[in-house]
């Protein structure tokens, strides 16, 4: 869904009608093949419906694709044929656009061109990152703060989640935040008070599970901060206001 929610949110009206004009829907059967391994292909295909499946030869199934996904967009940049193979898994409903009269529309309407082709390259460095991601096992990484940006697919899913609870459409982006998530050297949270710094109370190294682990933390903050007993359910959990104080530090670096 990234895909097609940041490419409508950069198209304007007019682009998608035309769209929505020169492209064909198609029904697909299960396990219909849509794209094969090792031969070209002549449309770029947006999946309406239901799901698609990827594999490659002598590997398998690799993938799977929901409603939204854009397929077939490598051949608008590189004329080696594709990858693998996308078949439907159930039926599904997708929109074919022909890659001839696409790329007329692109030759002919430069400001269209433009939009696209940036759409396009955001996609492949999303698909990068998320692939060095799988690669690594994690997606923690050293930033300083100063190279911190938002992810503009992100910031489209947030566009198209707003419009859909309120009457408010939105035109632009005027301004956007990205931000750094921290981690404690044990990556286990920190909370508590600082021991050195009077009144300093730390609530960091949430690390990317800081959803996950609020309310067991807000809990365990609060008490602190108020110097009560810390609650029940948090020690049910073998949770102690030691394993997450700031001082465990000071005392490895003492030892």
């Amino acid at each position: 869904m990234r895909k097609v929610l940041y490419i409508f949110g950069l198209l304007t009206d007019a682009d998608i009608d035309w769209m929505a004009r020169v492209g064909i829907r198609r029904r697909l059967k299960d396990g219909e093949i849509l794209i094969e391994e090792g031969k070209p292909i002549d449309s770029i295909i947006l999946l309406l419906e239901g799901q698609l499946s990827v594999a490659v030869r002598d590997v398998g199934p690799v993938a799977r694709l929901g409603v939204g996904e854009i397929v077939g967009e490598m051949s608008m940049v590189d004329s080696a044929p594709p990858s693998a193979t996308v078949a439907a898994e159930g039926e599904c409903l997708i929109l074919l656009l022909d890659k001839k009269i696409l790329l007329q529309k692109l030759t002919t309407d430069a400001p269209f061109g433009c939009r696209f082709y940036k759409a396009l390259a955001v996609f492949l460095a999303d698909r990068l990152r998320e692939m060095g991601h799988r690669l690594s096992g994690n997606d923690e990484q050293d930033l300083a703060a100063e190279t911190i940006s938002k992810d503009e697919l992100d910031v489209a899913i947030g566009v198209d989640r707003f419009q859909q609870l309120v009457d408010m459409p939105v035109s632009r982006i005027s301004r956007s935040w990205a931000g750094l998530r921290t981690f404690a050297p044990d990556r286990t949270p920190v909370v508590g008070f600082d021991p050195i710094v009077p009144g300093f109370f730390w609530f960091a190294g949430q690390g990317g599970y800081g959803i996950q682990i609020a309310p067991a933390t807000a809990a365990l903050g609060t008490a602190l901060v108020l110097d009560q007993s810390l609650p029940q359910s948090v020690l049910d959990e073998g949770i102690t206001s030691d394993m997450l104080s700031p001082a465990r530090f000071r005392q490895e670096c003492l030892a």
